[in-house]
Formats: C-alpha cells, structure tokens, sequence
C-alpha cells in the first residue's frame, strides 16, 4: 500500500513540471490562501454585458476541473438591476475581477463597499477599455500590483489609458504588451492577465487559462494550474458545433456541387464564444432543406474592427483561383459588414463579384413582447439605418431573445431564438432574389403593378413626378431587348390607354355594370382557390379580415390573458399597441364621418371606449373577455364598411358570379410573361379614404389580388411603379414584420422592385422596410423658373411704380390700374382692395416676386429616359438662382450665382463640359476654391447616364439594389 502512495505522489510531481506552469512560479502573490475559512474557492465577475458571456463557458470548464471553485458571473446590465445583491456577493467572493465597469451606479456601489472595508483582504483584478472608471482600476491588487513605474513614480491616469490604448489598436499587441510588462514591472501580472484576450488571443480556452491564472497567481500553493496563452482562432466556418479552418474540408463534408451557396456572417464574440449557435443550426437546416449550401463564417471583431471578418470572407467566399465567388448571397449579423475598418474593402469584394447582402433582424424582445409589439426596438431602428447605408436588403425577423439564468455562475444570459415561421420566409425570398441570377431572361415572369387611384381614365398609371403609360411602354420595350418574353406591346400610349381600360381598370363599388364589362376580359380567380390559400393565413388575421379592429384586439386580448411570463416590457408594450388602437379607431370614426349618421358615430366611440377601459384591466388581471367580446358583436353590428370588418370571404368588391361559381376579377393584361395590372383600391366608397389607414385591413379583393400573382401567375418579380401605392402602408408593425401584418402577406416571398422619385427620402423606407422592396430611383421632373405672362408683368410693373412714387395724384391713378389689374386676375380672392394703397401695392408686390421665384415642372419625368441638355440647363439655372447661400464658415456666406459670375465660364459652358466630360474636375477645382474648400473632396467622373436606365431584371448586381441610388 505505502508503494502505491509513493508511485502516485512521484506520478503527481512529474505532472506538476510537466507541459504546465505551476503557482509557485508567479512573481510574488500575494498569498491568500491562509484567509480562507472553507475548502471552497469562490471567484466573483463583473462584466460589461458581452464579455460577461464570453466567460461562461470558461467558467463552467473551470468548475468541472477543479470541484471546489466556486464561479459567480454578472453582467454589468443584470448587476445594475440588482445592486442590492453585489454586497453579498462581495462579501462571498474571494477573488473579484472586474471587467470594463464603466462609471454609475455599479461602480459607486463597489467603491462605497471598499471604503467600508468589505474588499479587505480580497484579490481584486479590474481591467479596462472601451470604459476607464479609473477608481475601479486602481483596486486592483493581485500580485501587490501597483500603478507605478519602474522607478516607483504613481502612475497617472491619462498614462493607464495609454498603455490600454496602445494594447488594444497596436498591430503588434502582445509585443506591445510584452514591452509595458517590463518597463512597469509592478504591473506584470496585471498585463499578463489582459494577454490572454487580446485580439491575437481571444477565445474560450485562453480566457479558461486566464482564469486559472488568476486562481494560481491569489491562490499559491493551491495546486492551480494554468497555460501560456496560445493565438486564438481568428475566423473559420461553423457547423455542428464545430469550427472547420479548412476549407477544402468543410467543402468536401459539407457543400454539394450544382446548389446555389449563402455566406453567413457573424461575431465569434456572440455567438461561438457564449455558446448561442441555435440560430445558426436552424438556417444550416432550413437552407438545406430548401436546396441550397451554406457557409457560417465566425470571426472575431466589433463595430469598429473587421478585418478578420474580411480575411474570413477572402479566404472562403472568394476563389482566388477562378476569380470567381463561392457565395450567391450574404447574410449578416455584425452592424455592418467589415466593421469601420474593412467596409470599404469589403464594399468593393461586393461590387466586383455582384454579391447580394441581405438584412436579417434579431430583435432584443422576447417572442411574446414581438408578437404584440408595433415591430422595432432601440436596436432595430440603429441598426436597420446603418446596414442600408451598405446596400442590405429584406429587412425580415428572423429571431426574438430569450432570457436564461445560467444555473451554475447565475449569470443572466440572452440568448438568441429563432422564430421557425419567419425563418422559412426569410430563406425563401433569399432564395428567390439569388434565382434572379440563374433563371434565363426568357423565363422570368413578372409583374408590373401601376396605380389607378382614384379609378377612372384619367388617373390610369399616374404616380408622384412620373408619366406612368410613358414609363410603362419604356420598361416593356426595355425587357423585351433584354430576351425577356414580352408580347403585344401598345405601339403608343393611347393604345395602351385603350388595353387598360378594357382589361386593367378597377371599378368602384358603385359602378357594378362596368364590373361585368370588365370580367368578360380580365383575369377571373376562382374563390375557391383564393379560399384555399386564405385558410393558411394566421387566425388574428382571418378575425382582423372578417371582424375587423375589433376581430383583431379581440385576439390581442387572448395573447395577453394567456402570456404567463408579463414583463414590464411586455405590459409596456401592450400598454402602447392599446393606446394606438385606440386613437386609431376614434380618428377613423371621425375620418369615415360623412359616411354615418351621427348617432352611429356615437355608438361606436363609445363602444371603443368602454373597449378601452377593458383592455386596461387586462393588463392587471381585472378586465372581462366575455365583456368585450360582447361589445365586438355590439360595434360589428353597426355594419361600418371595413371598420366592422368585410365579414366572411369572398365578400362584394370586384366579385362576380359565373355558372354558379364565384371569381374575383383580377384586372390586367398577360403580355407574355409579364402581368400589367392595377393595384387594387384600398377602400370602399371613397378610394381615398383609407388610403393610409393603419387599422383597417384590405378588402378580400387587395389579397385576391397578391394571390394571384404569388399562386396563379407565379411571379419571380414584382415591379411597383412609381410613388407610392398602398400595400406597403397596410395595417401591421412598423418594422421586423411578422406573418400577419398585411405587407407581409401582399408580397410574401417575391422579389419586390419599386420605382420610386428620388426625392422620396422618408417615403421610400416604408417600401424598404415593411414591402421589403429593393428601391430604383428615377429622376424628379425638370424644373423651370415660372414666367410670368404679359398681365403680371404690367401689374409688377405698375407696383413698382406706385412705392417708387412721389406723387400723390399719380400714385392715386396707380392705385386704380392696380386694383383694375388685380380683379381681372383674380387677386382680390385672398388679397384685401380696400386696404390702404401702399398694403395693397406691397402684398401684389410680394405675391408676383414669390410666384416669379416659384419653380414650374416642365412635364413629367419617363422612367429610363435621360433628360435633354436644355431641361439639365434649365434645372441647374434654377436651382443657382433659387438656392440663397451657400454657408463657407465664420459667418461668411455666398451664392451660386455669386460663384458663377467670377468663373471663367458661364453656366451654359459648364453644362457643356459636363455633357462632354471635358475640364470638368477643373470646374470643380475652381468651385472648391471658391467655397472655401466646403465640397466633396473627390474626383467626379461625368456621366449623363440616369440610374433609372438600369434594367430592373437583369442578372442582379449591387449597383440594382444599393440603397445609394436613394440621395
């Protein structure tokens, strides 16, 4: 027995010097062993909210090697909703480290427990950057660090920041480092601790080792063992809970030849690093199961950094060899693909090889929160800006968050869960843009929606700034050259006109007669088939189509009864839909007023109140269900068009009946395989009236219609022409939609195009954003300074005679001409005549100057058609005289025309050069000058080419769908 003792304690040293460093060899810890009351070793961390994930899993490795450490892990968020637990978990802890604590109210309460003692005797490590709490750093003593130099002066803090600083955005870190742990000896345990996550380094094993070090460098002689730092894996492709580095191994195992191939982009630090990989499991198996391959590249980096995300997507999505890409598409989850530092280069990677990068959503709500919620939270709406800058697109939800308490370290983690509904949609519409590329020209079916709003003749394909049934000719034309199977072209707009409104109109609902002439040339669907794919719709959008509001709150209603786990941002968020739906409803009342009866409009708001006033009691377990589904018959009954719902399917709009069989007319022409048809009206007597409504759904028809082209026609495209329609403005959230707000449902899978006038800004979101639309710009009709007539200009004229005048009997005959003038103009409609002369003389005055300076359209624009030289010069004539000052800094103004007259060329030259791209960065050259250096510093390239040339279903390039062709 005494042998075997022998041999197991000899075994024991050589393990000890073997391939590992011991405690004993740290540069004199301070031991602290002897102060403990217990055989447990408890280790307390405070983390800012990122890292503190990051530490998890090395903590839990921690725990299963040596039994008796005890882990407790804080985020800094979860610490500060709960600063009454850090006391005692300060007092519990025997080493604390305290990672990037930012000063408020964490940090004040740890300082305020160290001037009462209660960090006495502890090893405390506390580590900085991005934060510097500099009281915070100070505590550190692991080691009997001090924050001097090697010459024992204090060091201060603007020198702890420096060599933080240096650490972090140093190429050479850990050579960096290595040179700070000898000129400040007394922090050579405090940097060797920041070693092992420093961007060479970073990943779970060594932040596993940095823990131990920690453990052996307080705990000497405990028998804690640690390793050296080893680099970390940079970047490399998940699957299976495994990272692969080789490619041609991953390729072999996992990617088949002939199938479209997705990039997936994300953070280690979040995903790989805190074990939150379900997401990207699910996509892995949902783009598989959909025929395509997948790569999930991993790679360290944050905001600002990423240049091991370029590296990652050089080395797998690029072929260097064939000068080709192995990807069709990117996904990505960073805020922006490169981060500060890479953008522009991975910018050119995806101009040059016509990369696709889409925009999925993770929402920091939970999944019950989302589903009552209007759609964004403070993440969403950062975020959704930023990536849209790069040209991402098909901003779909495809995960919500998922609060867990780690049950080991109580750690307070997010984890990412995907939503399986919206994931299926979002890889399906991915999946579709990339078909785009592959499905020959000659098979592409699309459709190219245009507006009749109101319906009749003369409003047929109009849109803001655009000449519709030119455009519409222009974009025929343009597909059929392009090999698309076009067919029976209008040789001119009157005969389209006449095809329109033949086959592609929509009637109102008081004019039944011309449905019957229409459906005996249009498209008729069958209900029935219509039926089928509306049974597949989610219930609270059957009950919203069929009961309206009220069918929809009721629904809401149910979700919160039946929510177990309330937060306040759940309670905070229902509060807020409620609210809405509730404003909405009353200013619909007043909106449909002269519709109803006075009496009417009574009954319903107060049936909306009493609805109120319940839904406020739900949410603190005090309101009656049964009561408000009492009132939801009482306010149906009421029989509002749309407000009380359309009631059961198929309903009455553009419904006809034929051999016993109902259809819905589906107003359009098939030109081959492109449909032309009208978006179908949004409301029911006034087509106006609900034209923006967010709270009553479309009529069975608007979806009928959307049907059609997803189940029918199977469209591979759909165009919108021009701004703006109505079915991106559909009830539903704002954002990050879900399968039952009705924009979602109108375009569901398909690629969506909008044409849309570039000075659209604000408008155009709603297209991106919730019709998930990629947005082609077109340019804005030509201006022109409006000319006055020969009648204002005698009238300016006489005018200004009358206030130059000294005269008094003259300026009495003026006076008389003026007013003279002035009724025969019709002046006198908002101008006051009995004035006194000089008012009179001063308003006519100012109205004629204000109406001189006001800029006239000259036409309006033809989607894909330049503009001529002489609408250019007009334009940039009027924009040099209407535009008052340009600001050079320093209060110091000066005008175009001001800059103009002191150039050697006068505005027309300019113009010319421009067209013929001669001397014109020289023009520029001058105009810099001349502003005092306040332009674009760049070279400009001359092109008189419009970005509405574009062909809008062409093999897809990023110069299609670059959200910069948005100003």
């Amino acid at each position: 027995m005494g042998r075997h003792v022998i041999l197991l304690l000899t075994a024991f040293f050589i393990l000890a010097f073997t391939g590992t460093v011991a405690a004993e060899d740290s540069q004199g810890s301070t031991n602290n062993s002897s102060g403990l009351n217990s055989s447990e070793i408890h280790c307390l961390i405070l983390s800012w909210d990122t890292s503190a994930g990051q530490y998890q899993i090395p903590a839990e490795n921690v725990m299963k090697e040596y039994p008796n450490v005890k882990i407790q892990i804080r985020s800094v968020s979860q610490a500060n909703q709960n600063l009454s637990e850090i006391p005692e978990l300060i007092d519990w802890a025997h080493l604390i480290y305290l990672n990037n604590i930012q000063s408020g109210a964490l940090a004040n309460t740890i300082l305020n427990l160290n001037s009462g003692g209660r960090l006495h005797g502890k090893t405390i490590v506390a580590e900085p950057l991005p934060y510097f709490c500099y009281p915070i750093i100070r505590l550190t003593n692991i080691n009997n660090t001090e924050f001097v130099d090697i010459n024992g002066t204090p060091l201060t803090d603007q020198q702890i920041q420096q060599i933080y600083t240096a650490i972090s955005y140093s190429p050479n870190s850990l050579q960096v480092l290595a040179g700070f742990q000898q000129r400040y000896p007394r922090l050579y345990s405090l940097l060797q601790i920041r070693k092992y996550w420093t961007a060479e380094m970073a990943c779970t094993e060594n932040r596993m080792q940095q823990l131990l070090y920690m453990l052996a460098t307080a705990f000497p002689g405990l028998g804690f063992q640690y390793k050296e730092p080893v680099p970390g894996t940079l970047y490399g492709i998940y699957r299976d809970r495994k990272l692969y580095t080789n490619l041609t191994e991953y390729t072999q195992l996992h990617l088949k030849p002939g199938r479209p191939t997705v990039g997936i982009v994300a953070w280690m630090s979040t995903t790989w690093e805190k074990g939150d990989l379900e997401l990207y499991d699910s996509l892995i198996r949902e783009f598989e199961k959909q025929g395509a391959s997948v790569m999930v590249l991993f790679g360290q980096g944050n905001p600002t950094q990423g240049n091991h995300i370029l590296n990652g997507i050089k080395e797998y999505f690029i072929d260097n060899e064939t000068n080709k890409s192995r990807v069709d598409g990117i996904i990505h989850f960073t805020w922006l693909l490169g981060g500060e530092t890479s953008r522009a280069a991975i910018d050119e990677l995806l101009n040059r090889y016509g990369i696709l990068v889409f925009e999925p959503i993770t929402s920091y709500m939970d999944i019950d929160t989302w589903e009552i919620s209007e759609g964004g939270d403070w993440s969403t709406a950062t975020t959704m800006a930023l990536k849209e800058t790069q040209g991402q697109i098909v901003p779909i939800i495809i995960a919500t968050q998922q609060n867990i308490i780690c049950p080991n370290t109580g750690l307070l983690m997010s984890l990412t869960k995907p939503v399986d509904e919206r994931i299926a949609k979002f890889i399906e519409t991915v999946k579709n843009w990339i078909n785009l590329r592959y499905l020959p020209n000659t098979e592409k079916k699309a459709a190219l929606i245009y507006y009749n709003y109101p319906p009749g003749k003369q409003n047929i394909a109009g849109a803001d700034s655009l000449n519709g049934l030119e455009s519409i000719l222009t974009i025929l034309n343009l597909l059929k050259e392009n090999g698309y199977n076009v067919t029976g072209i209008p040789e001119n707009v009157d005969e389209l006109i006449n095809l329109l409104m033949t086959k592609g109109r929509t009637i109102a609902t008081w004019a039944p007669g011309e449905l019957g002439k229409l459906a005996e040339d249009a498209t008729l669907y069958p209900v029935e088939r219509f039926m089928e794919w509306y049974s597949k719709l989610p219930e609270i959008t059957r009950k919203q189509m069929e009961e309206g509001p009220f069918g929809y709150i009721e629904c809401i209603a149910k979700k919160i009864i039946a929510t177990e786990n309330r937060t306040s941002s759940f309670i905070d968020t229902a509060n807020t839909l409620i609210d809405h739906w509730y404003k909405a409803m009353l200013s619909t009342i007043d909106e449909m007023g002269s519709m109803l009866t006075s009496e009417k409009i009574s009954d319903a708001k107060n049936l909306v109140e009493r609805t109120h006033e319940i839904l406020q009691g739900l949410l603190v377990n005090s309101g009656s269900l049964t009561e408000l589904q009492i009132i939801k018959n009482q306010f149906i009954a009421l029989q509002i068009p749309g407000l009380c719902g359309w009631g059961a399917p198929p309903g009455n709009m553009m419904v006809v009946e034929k051999n016993g069989t109902k259809y819905f007319v589906i107003p359009g022409i098939r030109l081959g395989n492109i449909f032309l048809g009208p978006q179908p009206q949004r409301g029911y007597t006034d087509p106006g009236m609900l034209y923006h409504s967010t709270i009553v759904p479309p009529n069975y028809q608007y979806l009928a219609f959307y049907a059609y082209l997803q189940t029918e026609f199977s469209a591979d495209a759909v165009i919108h022409l021009g701004r703006h329609g109505t079915y991106e403005w559909l009830p539903g959230k704002d954002v990050a939609l879900s399968g039952a707000d009705y924009p979602d449902i109108c375009i569901w899978t398909m690629p969506s195009i909008y044409i849309y006038t570039m000075d659209g800004v604000g408008e155009v979101l709603h297209a991106k954003r919730r019709g998930l639309a990629v947005s082609i710009s077109h340019l804005t009709q030509p201006f022109a300074l409006t000319a006055l007539n020969d009648d204002l200009l005698a009238l300016k004229t006489l005018t200004e005679r009358y206030m130059t005048s000294t005269d008094d009997s003259q300026k009495i005959q003026l006076l008389e001409m003026i007013k003279e003038s002035a009724r025969k103009l019709n002046l006198d409609t908002f101008i006051d005549l009995n004035a006194s002369g000089a008012e009179i003389a001063d308003k006519i005055h100012d109205y004629i100057i204000e109406l001189e300076s006001t800029a006239t359209p000259l036409g309006l624009h033809v989607f894909g058609k330049d503009w001529t030289r002489e609408q250019v010069t007009s334009l940039v004539t009027t924009m040099a005289k209407k535009i008052s000052s340009i600001a050079l800094g320093s209060n110091n103004f000066t005008t175009p025309a001001m800059v103009i007259e002191g150039m050697p060329a006068n505005l027309t030259d300019i113009i010319g050069k421009f067209y013929d791209n001669m001397g014109l960065n020289e023009i520029i050259n001058y105009l810099q000058n001349s502003t005092g250096g306040t332009l674009p510093k760049q070279k400009f390239k001359a092109s008189r080419t419009s970005t509405d040339t574009s062909m809008m279903l062409k093999q897809v390039r990023p110069e299609n769908v670059k959200c910069y062709l948005e100003p």
